[in-house]
């Protein structure tokens, strides 16, 4: 057929094209694909929601939709010119009308003849440039009659007919969304597939002023659901860019497990939540960790004893890596001194939790963290699952427990951090050996059995129950997301067990908080063991709390979905944008392991640095978790005492625009408020962006209360646009103005356009000063 022949022939030019710079996908739609602000609004655009699901440094998603415009007026206005300007070879676009088209408004409406040729017009257009063009169908309008899905529109069945006719004339691709968003809202019903669409009440957004049902527009579930129908159409049409799909965004949301784990050690609690992720997709994040807002980890384990920084026991076994060098001057080669054998040298000798929750608490934590394992699968409680435990080597304390006890004797909420699901593959360096020099070919400890260690301080403990090492080697053993060509897939021994351990965890230290070092959950697509933890916890919580559900669990880069049942957690960074959703943010001061290296350079976050962060999290409606790393003895060394104090005088004075507090309509204004600053994997884009007193957070409490802090200190007068009485965002006139920690009386204007506030002669907190702004 002539459509295969031309898609051949884009797609060799597509391929061509790409070793030289990424492809750019461009959408020409209305107000059903456009990008909505959503400081503004609820309502997205599927289009909106498209970029998660494409690896970014393959395509990037260029959305030109915009409201109310049909083929006529989109052309009409020059916009179809500036899409058509910007096209190169092996670009996309996907052209979808039609809402507008058989609108009655005169000014918007194009005849089925002119609608049809609109359309043809602009995919060649995109031929011509050497770009692929490709019409989508309008998405469903969803109206019910009596439980059933009804079209009670005039002539629009005829228009989504025209859009598939000259797609098969063209011979170019057709999404036909109106089919597939018309089978997912008549496979939920009424009732759920109202979840999708605009249906909002007062209270669900900051700018939304009267209750209202809207069967056109989206918000951002719908736009999501919508967003992912067509991804999966371009995957089963393999479309050309199918190639930039990221895999795990298209993964079902109850897939076929290859293993399910068995329970029978340790049941699954009883209670509303079965481990399934439509059973826990109305989980909401419990008011307390809301409020909490702020929280310190103990990023402490036998890594530490080396004192050389993060992921000490895989690196140590990479030739010519720092930490390799290290081990080699520090205790010799890996094939005799593996890292098993680094577990005594974590003595945890002066370690006094009493004193360090003592000391997190008057810093203004509200929870805190402890390793219970890193992916050097060592777990650092009483574990029955696991024989490389802290009660039996290393210090012979229940690291744990002890902290467990101290957070209930000051109060604080207990969270524990699970990584061991990783050691699997993370572990695979240990089977490696030199590749050049003296020991070349020797192998590293990886390969030693119970066997080897008679006559050995670790005789009678098993190397491969700690290393995990009894399966063959992965193509890519950093590979994170379980994906089956990169890596071996765990087996059932292996899954059975870190679940066991895992509910153990749980069932015999009661944590608030489990966070999970994982794209979204443990184990996941490769077994339900996550899913089963998470219904777990979140059952003995709704039965110990009177049923509520006061559990937190945390995973990483989560898609929409997932975020239904889980709390988000960013690594090392934010989001530029204010999310809907509660999440958090998960950083440390230095490396997450101890490093003496940072300490001996200056190495650390700056006070001002950590509670910046604090601050612009908040602002976007999250938490901060700061790790504090202790060394192998237990301690914190005298600058990360310094850093925590410091941030603990800052709480003292202004810790009242942080917890308890919401975010206001928009996050904040200013340079870095308007700036771009996008997260990479799970993160990691901290430190891009430099604030300072222009850089202005907003948080609230009620409706008179706002805080308004300033990322630094002003040199003159603050001029705030937001806050005017008669600006977008709001209405209201100002009764009083203070700066939290201060007596001075601050003077302060309020016109239409702006509020200033003139500079304050003393500084309470130079990292960054806050005024409390009360409304009349």
């Amino acid at each position: 057929m002539r459509h295969t022949v031309l898609i051949s022939a884009l797609f060799v030019l597509s391929c061509l094209c790409s070793a030289r710079e990424k492809v750019t996908l461009f959408i020409a739609g209305d107000s059903t694909a456009q990008t909505y602000d959503p400081d503004k609004t609820p309502m997205r655009g599927w289009a909106q929601q498209l970029q998660q699901f494409f690896d970014e440094n393959l395509l990037l998603v260029s959305n030109h939709s915009i409201g109310g415009r049909s083929t006529g007026t989109f052309i009409a206005e020059g916009r179809w010119q500036r899409i058509a300007d910007s096209l190169k070879p092996g670009d996309w676009v996907f052209i979808q009308f039609g809402h507008n088209d058989t609108s009655p408004n005169p000014q918007r409406y194009v005849a089925p003849q002119q609608y049809k040729a609109n359309l043809e017009n602009m995919c060649r257009e995109a031929i011509a440039k050497g770009a692929h063009p490709c019409i989508l169908t309008s998405i469903v309008m969803r109206t019910f009659r009596d439980g059933i899905l009804v079209d009670e529109r005039n002539h629009f069945a005829e228009y989504i007919q025209i859009a598939r006719d000259a797609a098969a004339e063209l011979d170019v691709p057709l999404i036909d969304m109106s089919r597939l968003t018309t089978g997912l809202v008549r496979s939920l019903g009424d009732e759920a597939s109202a979840e999708l669409y605009y249906h909002v009440k007062v209270g669900d957004h900051p700018m939304i002023k009267a209750d209202k049902n809207d069967d056109t527009h989206l918000r951002e579930k719908g736009a999501t659901a919508y967003a992912r129908l067509a991804v999966e159409e371009i995957v089963r049409q393999n479309l050309p860019i199918a190639s930039c799909v990221l895999p795990p965004r298209l993964e079902r949301k109850e897939p076929h497990f290859a293993v399910e784990v068995n329970t029978e050690k340790e049941p699954v609690a009883q209670g509303p939540y079965d481990s399934t992720v439509a059973s826990l997709s109305d989980y909401q994040c419990p008011e307390w960790f809301r409020d909490a807002k702020f929280g310190i980890w103990a990023h402490w384990g036998p890594q530490c004893a080396a004192e050389d920084g993060d992921w000490y026991a895989r690196n140590m076994y990479d030739q010519g890596s720092r930490n390799y060098k290290y081990q080699i001057d520090a205790m010799g080669h890996p094939s005799e001194y593996g890292f098993k054998d680094w577990i005594p040298e974590f003595t945890a000798e002066n370690w006094n939790p009493d004193s360090l929750i003592h000391l997190y608490k008057d810093a203004g934590a509200k929870y805190f963290m402890t390793l219970a394992n890193h992916h050097d699968n060592f777990d650092l409680y009483d574990s029955d699952y696991q024989s490389w435990n802290s009660t039996v080597m290393g210090p012979r304390r229940d690291i744990v427990g002890e902290w467990a006890a101290a957070c209930r004797k000051y109060g604080l909420a207990l969270g524990v951090s699970v990584h061991a699901s990783h050691a699997w593959s993370w572990y695979e360096t240990s089977r490696g050996n030199d590749s050049t020099g003296p020991l070349k070919g020797v192998p590293y400890d990886g390969w030693l059995t119970a066997e080897d260690g008679k006559g050995k301080w670790w005789e009678g403990y098993d190397p491969q129950e700690l290393y995990a090492q009894n399966h063959p080697l992965s193509v890519n053993s950093r590979a994170w997301d379980w994906e089956e060509d990169q890596v071996v897939t765990p087996d059932q021994e292996y899954c059975d067990k870190f679940y066991n351990r895992t509910v153990q965890l749980i069932n015999d230290y009661n944590p608030d908080v489990v966070y999970f070092d994982d794209t979204y959950l443990p184990l996941w697509p490769v077994s339900d063991a996550g899913l089963k933890i998470t219904a777990h916890l979140y059952n003995r919580s709704i039965a110990a709390n009177d049923g509520e559900n006061r559990a937190v669990i945390t995973g990483k880069v989560l898609n929409e979905w997932q975020k239904e049942t889980i709390v988000w957690d960013v690594e090392r960074g934010a989001p530029d944008k204010m999310q809907e959703k509660p999440w958090q943010t998960c950083t440390c001061i230095g490396s997450w392991h101890y490093d003496k290296h940072v300490y001996y350079n200056d190495g650390y976050k700056s006070p001002a640095k950590v509670i910046t962060m604090l601050v612009d999290v908040v602002s976007k409606n999250g938490n901060l978790l700061l790790s504090v790393p202790l060394n192998r003895k237990g301690e914190i060394d005298p600058t990360e005492y310094r850093i925590v104090k410091s941030i603990g005088h800052w709480m003292d004075i202004n810790g009242e625009s942080i917890y308890g507090t919401r975010p206001w309509l928009v996050f904040g204004e200013g340079p870095s408020a308007e700036s771009e600053n996008s997260l990479n994997a799970q993160g990691f884009n901290e430190g891009r962006l430099n604030y300072g007193a222009a850089d202005i957070r907003f948080n609230k409490k009620g409706d008179k209360t706002l805080y308004v802090t300033l990322l630094g200190v002003p040199e003159g007068d603050t001029v705030i646009r937001s806050l005017g009485f008669r600006t977008n965002l709001n209405r209201k006139k100002i009764k009083s103005v203070t700066l939290l920690g201060s007596t001075e009386d601050i003077a302060w204007v309020q016109t239409a356009e702006t509020l200033t506030i003139s500079k304050p002669e003393n500084v309470p907190s130079p990292e960054a000063i806050v005024y409390k702004v009360i409304f009349k």
